[in-house]
């Protein structure tokens, strides 16, 4: 026996922390894509915010869909103000990949102003009865629930499974509202 060279052991040992340094983005990457995130924001700001990373998403066309159910008012005329600006820059921009939108909201909704900002955007549906306490936002990795009780809150979760589901309930409510 005899023992190797002390540089063909360290050039061995690059080599392999060559290979483990490139897997390891991949790595995290796979992590990420199945980590959950929660965020609550409170207040009529916290909807704002909501509405400006929203924005921000589609404009940055990191979202391919988003889809609404029910209430989406914002608590005050100040959010609805502002929701109906980006609305009118949404849809002054001329994307090179179209966002699909899709809403359903009770029939009561029909002929509300504000619901009808959204239909150049994509189609809006209805439903007899829908509850409408809580609008529901579904887009390809996140949902979000948006309520009022005491103030405003937006609760968003990150995680493409559950997305994924609630797409698939969506498009059961979808399948049965009515133009």
């Amino acid at each position: 026996y005899s023992s190797n060279e002390m540089s063909r052991v360290i050039s061995q040992l690059k080599d392999k922390e060559t290979i483990l340094l490139s897997v390891i983005p991949k790595l995290q990457s796979f992590e990420q894509a199945q980590e959950t995130k929660i965020r609550m924001l409170e207040d009529a700001e916290g909807q704002k915010q909501f509405n400006f990373d929203l924005f921000t998403a589609v404009k940055n066309k990191q979202i391919s869909f988003c889809y609404m159910i029910g209430n989406t008012y914002a608590s005050n005329l100040s959010s609805n103000i502002f929701i109906e600006r980006l609305i009118k820059e949404i849809r002054g921009m001329k994307p090179n990949k179209k966002i699909e939108y899709k809403g359903i909201w009770d029939e009561r909704f029909r002929n509300d102003e504000l619901i009808s900002q959204y239909n150049p955007l994509g189609e809006n549906r209805f439903l007899k009865n829908l509850p409408s306490k809580v609008g529901t936002i579904i887009s390809d990795n996140f949902i979000a629930f948006l309520y009022t009780m005491d103030k405003p809150y937006v609760v968003e979760v990150k995680n493409k499974l559950i997305a994924e589901e609630l797409k698939v309930y969506f498009e059961n409510l979808w399948n049965i509202s009515q133009k």
